[in-house]
């Protein structure tokens, strides 16, 4: 079934990202849900102007935990609406590096 907003449009609205953070086992890129949402697609890149590569297609609740991040790489997040065949018309994105592993002496 294909939620609507009260204009009757099915599609989802654009995604507030609220950042991607760094931890011990990858980093997790959070978003406020939208209530048409039913599911989220979430892209990452290496650089400001790379290809978007889909990481999944079913993120929920509004977050993910991207446990294929590198050390000492950037990577670009955005995220994306879907409701059926509708998505989110636009996008925004965030950033974040998990930082290299300390030298031991």
């Amino acid at each position: 079934m294909t939620i609507m907003r009260e204009d009757y449009s099915p599609y989802p609205d654009t995604i507030v990202l609220r950042g991607a953070a760094a931890g011990s086992d990858g980093i997790t890129v959070t978003w406020r849900t939208d209530p048409v949402a039913e599911t989220y697609l979430v892209y990452r890149r290496s650089s400001p102007s790379g290809v978007w590569t889909s990481l999944t297609s079913t993120a929920v609740d509004g977050q993910y935990l991207d446990t294929t991040a590198q050390p000492d790489t950037t990577y670009y997040y955005t995220v994306v609406g879907a409701n059926g065949q509708y998505t989110s018309l636009s996008k925004n994105e965030t950033t974040n590096t998990i930082p290299a592993p300390a030298a031991t002496i």
